[in-house]
């Protein structure tokens, strides 16, 4: 177990000391092509094939200036390989699509899904090792509408659509978020879904964020994620402090320590946790890599030491990714 803490210490002290000590990058070493640049191709058909689709849906939905104005499109696609003491590796892939339809009467996004955050708790929002497995996730098909005429302060969408599950489970969710600038360096933000599928019931999922900048490439954050669903009927929590820590142009890592729980009257709590996430942008904004080390007391375990850690690639095939 010491060995374990110390390679992972030690990984994120090279990695931080690395990243922050790395000098800026000669014009010269700037020009070298990276080994990422004989896939450019293979990129641009990916986006080509995303934008392409957007634009002829907008087109039916709407008019033919669908081929003319600007299209904020993406597919995002996440693989995870993890590591969890007591459980071994596992691995997943999750695609994310989302197709813009500006010139539709209301302004449309055509979504698909295979994780979408209803399947997921408070405490899986926090702890990346309590997320549900590819067996356990089914895929999502909806189509969303921007409502911003009323209460402009606050940027919401309706979406509807299905589960592909046998029955299909047919679904209405609506998604609230605002930004409140505080006195002084602190912000708050709130982040919020409720939703009713046919077979799950309704459910609540909430994120509060209160954080302020220490220093330029220092910041904290305060988060609270609350979640509810009828089918179980009791709340779930996850309380952290974060520490988010800007190493450089193209990286990022931040440190969380917190607790999850569930109940309304007397919580329960069912896990203390520290967890860390180094980010890096390996490929103009297109190929990210993140590492993720977690130590945990859960209650499943007596509260004694659990480890886990994950390895993340993403790709993002995109002109612009927003909250939804």
């Amino acid at each position: 177990m010491k060995k374990i803490t110390g390679v992972i210490c030690y990984l994120f002290a090279i990695i931080a000391v690395a990243d922050e000590a790395a000098p800026a990058a000669s014009s010269s070493a700037r020009e070298e092509k990276s080994w990422f640049e004989k896939y450019y191709p293979y990129e641009r058909k990916v986006f080509g094939w995303v934008d392409n689709t957007a634009r002829s849906v907008d087109s039916f939905f709407g008019s033919d200036e669908a081929w003319r104005v600007d299209n904020e499109s993406w597919l995002r696609v996440t693989n995870d390989l993890s590591w969890e003491q007591h459980e071994g590796t596992s691995t997943s892939i999750r695609p994310r699509l989302k197709l813009d339809l500006p010139t539709a009467s209301k302004r449309l996004h055509l979504l698909i899904e295979n994780d979408s955050p209803e399947q997921r708790t408070a405490a899986e929002e926090a702890v990346p090792s309590l997320r549900n497995t590819d067996n356990e996730r089914t895929t999502v098909f909806g189509l969303g509408a921007d409502m911003d005429k009323w209460a402009p302060a606050w940027k919401k969408q309706l979406q509807a659509g299905v589960q592909v599950r046998l029955p299909l489970d047919p679904y209405v969710r609506f998604i609230a978020k605002r930004n409140w600038q505080l006195a002084g360096p602190w912000e708050i933000n709130s982040y919020n879904r409720f939703a009713w599928f046919e077979h799950q019931g309704y459910s609540w999922k909430s994120e509060l964020k209160v954080g302020e900048p220490l220093a330029p490439r220092w910041r904290l954050d305060y988060v609270t994620d609350l979640s509810w669903r009828e089918d179980h009927d009791y709340l779930q929590f996850a309380e952290s402090a974060n520490f988010t820590h800007i190493l450089s142009e193209h990286s990022a890592i931040s440190y969380a320590a917190g607790v999850a729980g569930t109940g309304f009257n007397g919580p329960q709590i069912s896990s203390y946790f520290l967890v860390a996430n180094y980010r890096r942008d390996l490929y103009r904004r297109i190929v990210y890599f993140n590492v993720l080390p977690e130590f945990s007391f859960p209650r499943e375990y007596d509260f004694n030491p659990h480890w886990a850690i994950t390895l993340r690639l993403e790709l993002y095939f995109q002109k612009m990714v927003d909250g939804y």
